[in-house]
């Protein structure tokens, strides 16, 4: 017989925070030209707009909402490392950090290589 035990607090308040972020998704709208919440845009990021060109981070927030709106091609579409960088933030938490702590470093290189490829793809292409 299996023993089933009452989720956490930090499950629970994962959970939660999931949810709220889902809900916040519903409301933004994403495209190429940035963010919107119900019509209003928010203002672009600076890197952008001082050095005139992108940063290998470029398009994380809106492949986040595209993600959280269930459409994941067009999340991968934006920005291909997203999920490396979510693995990695999933294998920071302590329950990994033991058993393999390597992985949550591993995984943000990853992320990063996977990044910096895309934003040159962009630019020279």
């Amino acid at each position: 017989m299996l023993l089933q035990t009452a989720p956490t607090k930090p499950t629970l308040l994962l959970f939660a925070v999931v949810v709220v972020a889902v809900w916040i998704a519903s409301f933004m709208q994403a495209d190429v030209g940035g963010l919107s919440i119900l019509g209003y845009a928010l203002p672009s990021l600076c890197f952008y707009d001082a050095a005139g060109h992108a940063c290998p981070g470029c398009g994380l927030t809106r492949a986040a909402v595209f993600l959280l709106q269930g459409q994941v091609f067009d999340s991968l579409r934006m920005q291909p490392a997203l999920p490396l960088f979510l693995l990695a933030g999933v294998f920071k938490h302590r329950r990994f950090s033991n058993t393999q702590p390597n992985l949550c470093r591993n995984f943000a290189v990853m992320g990063f290589v996977v990044a910096c490829i895309n934003l040159l793809s962009r630019t020279l292409f």
